[in-house]
């Protein structure tokens, strides 16, 4: 037992010398083990701070960048489309204040130029001047022009509904009568048939012609394409109705009309003898009837009269001499937009 309790005696000894020396070191050395505490912790800090203040710059450095190859783009761009005509980018100045163009694509298409290309034309030459006056049923990025998009939705053919065609009348007339330098800017979808007309609509409203043939005459020469591949004959014609309406000061009705029906003395000339005529009723540009003319003979020369009795009641906005209904042909119609059938026949 002797032994063990000399073993015991020793550990209590030693353990307690080995406490005492390990209390010393620590207060020894405690304000110099939190000195480096507090020195890592500083500086663990001081390269946290810098690493956001290089990630900032880093940042700043890609806007930099970004911003420096947008204004190279837009440069190049500038010097590309000043250097170039109107012609080249599909535009065409129908008198100093009305440009006629294809659709502004957002992409490479041979219905008109890159979107890029013309905003850059227009804000170059007609800076903060312009209205873009877009006749198609698509749309675009609106800011490329500054927002100065007006948009009016109605198909291709046959025309478009009186209503609309006057809201575009005054809408570009109310711009143009702003500033002596306002320019207006037109375009469908393919730059011919809706554009043209439209601008030819405007060119008698404000009796800078005084004929339907004369104006639209105007507008294929500035195009440079044949009235017979500019218009499809119904928008001619409609073209014609709207002329003789604002020559006789005719008013706007809009009361409900009932058509009982149309009666075509002759056959008009551009249809084929073979071919059927259909009759197609459109209100505020979309289609509500469509049937087939009865066509029976009337002489011996072979003179045929066409009936066709249609029992609806339209609300379109019409003349008080006329309604918006059109005849046409099933073999197809000429040329303007998209060639349709509903070129071909009598309105």
């Amino acid at each position: 037992s002797r032994p063990m309790e000399s073993v015991s005696a020793w550990w209590s000894t030693s353990s307690e010398a080995a406490r005492k020396s390990l209390t010393d070191l620590w207060e020894n050395n405690e304000g110099r083990i939190t000195e480096t505490k507090d020195k890592v912790s500083k500086k663990a800090a001081e390269l946290a701070e810098d690493a956001k203040v290089a990630a900032k710059q880093v940042g700043k450095n890609l806007e930099g960048v970004g911003k420096a190859a947008t204004d190279m783009f837009s440069f190049i761009s500038g010097i590309v489309s000043s250097g170039v005509s109107p012609d080249d980018l599909g535009m065409s100045y129908v008198n100093d204040r009305i440009i006629a163009m294809g659709f502004p694509s957002p992409k490479k298409s041979h219905l008109g130029c890159p979107l890029d290309n013309i905003s850059t034309f227009l804000n170059t030459h007609h800076k903060g001047k312009y209205m873009v006056f877009n006749l198609s049923e698509n749309t675009y990025d609106n800011s490329k022009f500054d927002q100065q998009v007006m948009e009016f939705k109605f198909p291709g053919y046959p025309s478009p509904p009186l209503g609309t065609l006057l809201s575009i009348l005054t809408s570009m007339h109310s711009w143009l009568s702003a500033a002596e330098d306002n320019v207006a800017a037109v375009h469908c979808y393919s730059g011919k048939g809706r554009t043209a007309l439209i601008i030819a609509a405007y060119l008698l409203w404000t009796k800078q012609y005084t004929t339907a043939k004369g104006a639209i005459s105007h507008v294929s020469a500035k195009r440079r394409i044949p009235v017979s591949r500019l218009v499809i004959p119904s928008q001619l014609r409609y073209l014609h109705y709207f002329h003789a309406a604002i020559q006789k000061g005719a008013k706007l009705n809009r009361r409900p009309l009932r058509l009982e029906r149309i009666v075509a003395s002759a056959r008009p000339s551009t249809v084929p003898p073979t071919a059927s005529l259909v009759l197609e009723i459109f209100e505020n540009g979309r289609l509500v009837q469509r049937k087939e003319a009865k066509t029976t003979p009337q002489n011996a020369k072979n003179t045929q009269k066409t009936t066709t009795t249609a029992t609806t009641t339209t609300t379109t906005t019409t003349t008080t001499k006329q309604s918006q209904a059109s005849s046409s042909s099933s073999s197809g119609g000429g040329g303007g937009e998209g060639g349709s059938a509903a070129g071909a026949g009598g309105r």
